[in-house]
């Protein structure tokens, strides 16, 4: 793998762990909108701002994150001299366990760059991990 595509998979991982963060303001309105439709796990796609299943009624408080969601992408990838298009895939899975509440999930983070490396790496939360 290019050094290139290493710090390109590095940002996307990080612009992904800030999208699961308290900071980005998803918690808790993802995990409650999650649960109260019936799902499981959902799917972000971060360069889109948009989610896979397409079903899924979006409340207006995760609504109103997306953007800035994207836009922390892009500062963070802009600070090393890269832009969205650098990156051809990036999908966020959230996976809530029924045993924990709705603020606690696991994180599945796939990214493809423009050159067509592709990286996945998941991330269970366990008792006592903050969303």
């Amino acid at each position: 793998m290019r050094k290139r595509d290493r710090k390109l998979i590095a940002i996307a991982f990080d612009a992904a762990g800030h999208a699961k963060s308290k900071n980005s303001r998803l918690y808790p309105f993802l995990g409650e909108a999650s649960r109260e439709q019936g799902y499981s796990s959902i799917t972000l796609d971060l360069l889109h701002s948009e989610f896979k299943e397409k079903e899924f009624r979006t409340p207006k408080e995760v609504n109103d994150v997306l953007p800035r969601l994207k836009s922390k992408l892009e500062s963070l990838l802009l600070a090393q001299k890269f832009v969205l298009k650098n990156l051809e895939f990036l999908e966020v899975e959230y996976k809530w366990d029924k045993y924990y509440p709705d603020w606690q999930c696991a994180c599945k983070v796939v990214v493809v760059t423009d050159s067509g490396e592709k990286t996945e790496e998941e991330e269970d939360a366990g008792p006592g991990y903050f969303m």
